[in-house]
């Protein structure tokens, strides 16, 4: 091996590109100078990474006693703050979570070390691929726990369906690219061995006067020490590397791929040890007479597959697609391996850094268009040009869960929509906004994240249009609005279609029902989600984009009718629609029984025949109006506990495969008066809520053994007064009681967990229910 220094000069800072991935939440654990261990975790790529707990407040180091504190921010940095961690709670102490250095600042570490548009990747997009795995400790460490087998499946394993850096590039280059890891120093698989750097480990780490001397003091020491343990690291196996082994494929004289695997795990306030990709340019090293120049450099703790197969997509030429700063936009979020997910790069992607994908076929006509999954090398994009704008254009692709593969990972199946800024080629996403490449989602905005990981159209999402008026809007980088329509977004199966630009369509009809008693102009019909009603008569007339929908009619007390419309551009199709009327049940009387304490509910029903019929459906109500579920039966007879305390409506409807009956005439049970009530129960008990969980509101009951002063309330889980449901005297006898869901103030509460407590003689009993929206 070959290598020269070169001496670092300040310009030469200013020509370097590094890349790595995100990390977040990486659990860590440091040592205060007394020996207390904290648990904690650490976050950020390789201009900026920090300690934080589980809470988000940040760690930091007292270079002045080497105590770790939570951190505070003045002018753009972050220092200590005179709490040392675990002394106080750092939020009653008045502390701010994430605390970070200010997005200037982070912008100058980032200008440090990677200011210049670099040269593009040096890597094959084609054919095969050698990766050399260089494995290297340091002078205080012992040798690899894991053996070498770990680390080789994680390259090389090419059994379908295993996760390896060969089978992922394999799958996204559509077998175009063979990527094969081959591990120095050699040993067999069952052991491991490792080049051992004569310096500790805490060469390698920032510099602090108590804890640390050894460390690195600024950028210029990181550099010499990184570049020059990597070179020693290569004149040690170089010897091992035999020269039949094809290091520089595409011969242009560079090493295609080095991987540097580091014993032990990452630093954090760290910036050598943490993983990324950079170029060995302050000296010259050759291995074969193939200057090692791209490298990527992985702590033992930091080489997942997704973080391996991130960094070799730089090798390729390939940017970050996540923002460097942290300002809570995720530009290509879950969809791409750049944005940090295990998944395939999206088809732009593919096309511009990949070479995977020749063209994007562009697509201006309005009609129906089908997609095939990325997964597959044919017909898997489109691209759209927008009137509205020179610079930017969209892109529609087919992501689909499809077993066996890394697509697997992503959210859901179906078509995705995203925008590229040619302003921006090859720049991608680490200075956005504005992004080279977005996906778009709903409640996406220029200003809002919105859901990344619901950003797939498609009819079983309800997601099927995009345009200026939707959610998400077609806007561009700087908010105007794209101006084009995508409609009739269909099933995500084998292939997916949609509609560019469709043209208006009409459907018109009657509605009608075999009940000629029923109000028809109380109908909903529903097209696409959007609900309409039909005149006096059952006529109706909608316009609407043309394709592909389905038609839902829902009318009380009548089956619900689902059928799918084709609409035509420019045409009139008509849809004739009569409901069924669902025969209810009727006659509804009661006995009740101070004996058993039962009250029995009984009444009529003639459709047993009809095979959609299940079951029936009774309901209780304080005031004749609004009625609770309290339960349900296949019989035309109901028991359930007497309560002697308050008059009661009850009714019963008929459930159907296909809906609900009207309900039947209710049933007033009065126990206000006579003198059959007088009923003193044995013991006070405070029985189950009923029904439980409920929505919004519930039945809760007692008995009362001795007149007493009466408290019910309701409480919530942190023990905060809800409602105040009886606070009075009471004689002995039971009691029932309704809570509507709603708080002192007559405001709905939202689901979770409520306690009720019964007080009563200087005593309480307490029992919980659960409110489910």
């Amino acid at each position: 091996m070959k290598k020269n220094v070169i001496l670092i000069l300040a310009g030469i800072l200013l020509c370097l590109n590094l890349s790595g991935a995100l990390y977040r939440d990486l659990p860590m654990s440091v040592t205060q100078p007394d020996g207390a261990i904290i648990e904690c975790y650490a976050t950020g790529d390789e201009y900026f990474n920090y300690l934080h707990d589980a809470a988000g407040f940040t760690i930091i180091q007292n270079s002045q006693n080497g105590y770790y504190y939570y951190g505070i921010s003045v002018d753009g940095e972050v220092i200590p703050s005179p709490y040392k961690v675990g002394s106080v709670d750092p939020e009653q102490a008045g502390l701010n979570r994430e605390v970070l250095i200010s997005k200037e600042n982070y912008q100058q570490r980032k200008n440090l070390k990677d200011n210049a548009v670099r040269d593009g990747g040096r890597a094959p997009h084609f054919g095969d691929m050698v990766n050399l795995v260089v494995y290297i400790r340091f002078s205080d460490q012992t040798e690899f726990t894991e053996p070498r087998s770990f680390f080789d499946q994680k390259f090389n394993d090419d059994e379908p369906g295993a996760s390896s850096v060969y089978n992922y590039y394999q799958e996204a280059s559509y077998q175009n690219l063979n990527i094969e890891s081959h591990h120095y120093p050699e040993c067999s698989l069952n052991l491991n061995l490792s080049y051992q750097d004569p310096n500790p480990r805490c060469y390698y780490s920032p510099y602090d006067p108590v804890t640390n001397p050894l460390g690195y003091s600024n950028f210029n020491e990181v550099i010499f020490r990184e570049h020059t343990l990597l070179a020693n690291a290569v004149e040690f196996i170089e010897s091992q590397v035999p020269d039949s082994l094809n290091i520089d494929a595409d011969g242009d004289g560079r090493l295609d791929s080095i991987c540097f695997i580091i014993r032990g795990g990452n630093d954090a306030w760290a910036d050598l040890l943490w993983a990324h990709r950079w170029m060995l340019y302050s000296q010259y090293v050759y291995l074969h007479d193939s200057r090692v120049y791209d490298y990527t450099f992985q702590p033992e703790t930091q080489n997942s597959v997704n973080t391996l197969c991130h960094e070799l997509f730089h090798l390729l030429g390939a940017p970050d697609l996540y923002h460097y700063t942290s300002d809570g936009f995720s530009p290509a979020g879950p969809w791409d391996l750049m944005d940090g997910a295990y998944t395939h790069m999206c088809a732009y992607m593919k096309y511009r850094y990949g070479f995977w994908i020749d063209e994007i076929p562009e697509i201006s006509e309005s009609g129906t268009y089908y997609l095939n999954p990325l997964v597959e090398p044919e017909n898997n994009c489109f691209k759209i040009i927008s009137s509205h704008s020179d610079t930017e254009y969209f892109v529609v692709e087919y992501r689909k869960q499809v077993p066996g593969s890394v697509e697997m990972n992503i959210p859901g199946s179906g078509l995705l929509i995203s925008r590229v800024n040619t302003l921006l080629d090859g720049q991608g996403n680490a200075d956005g906004p504005p992004d080279e490449f977005y996906v778009y989602r709903p409640g996406g905005t220029p200003d809002t994240n919105g859901d990344p990981y619901a950003a797939y159209f498609s009819s079983q999402s309800n997601r099927i249009e995009f345009s200026d008026i939707t959610d998400p809007a077609d806007f561009f980088s700087d908010g105007s609005l794209g101006g084009i329509t995508i409609g009739s977004i269909g099933l995500a199966g084998d292939s997916i279609s949609f509609i560019l630009n469709p043209q208006d369509s009409f459907l018109m009809g009657n509605i009608s029902s075999d009940n000629e008693d029923v109000d028809i102009t109380a109908a909903v019909i529903k097209l696409n989600g959007q609900e309409h009603s039909p005149l006096e008569g059952g006529d109706y007339f909608i316009t609407y984009m043309e394709g592909n929908y389905e038609l839902e009619v829902s009318l009380e007390g009548h089956a619900d009718h689902t059928e799918d419309v084709l609409l035509l551009p420019g045409e009139i199709t008509t849809v004739n629609i009569q409901l069924h009327f669902l025969q209810p049940p009727y006659d509804l009387s009661y006995i009740y029984d101070y004996d058993s304490q039962l009250i029995t509910l009984n009444w009529e029903f003639d459709n047993f025949d009809d095979p959609d019929f299940t079951n029936f459906n009774v309901y209780m109500s304080a005031n004749g109006i609004n009625f609770n579920y309290i339960g349900t039966c296949e019989e035309t007879t109901y028991c359930r506990p007497l309560m002697p305390v308050i008059d009661l409506y009850y009714a019963v409807d008929a459930e159907y495969n296909n809906g609900n009956s009207l309900k039947s005439d209710y049933v007033l049970v009065e126990f206000s008066s006579g003198d059959d009530t007088d009923i003193v129960p044995v013991e006070t008990r405070l029985y189950s809520n009923y029904p439980n969980p409920f929505n919004p509101a519930t039945t809760i009951r007692f008995d009362l053994s001795i007149s007493s002063p009466v408290n019910l309330s309701v409480y919530n889980i942190r023990g905060q007064l809800v409602k105040t449901l009886l606070n009075t005297y009471k004689t002995a006898g039971s009691y029932e009681l309704v809570w509507d869901g709603t708080d002192n103030s007559g405001k709905l509460e939202s689901s979770g967990i409520y306690f009720y407590r019964l007080h009563y003689n200087k005593k309480q009993i307490l029992k919980k229910m659960i409110m489910m929206k």
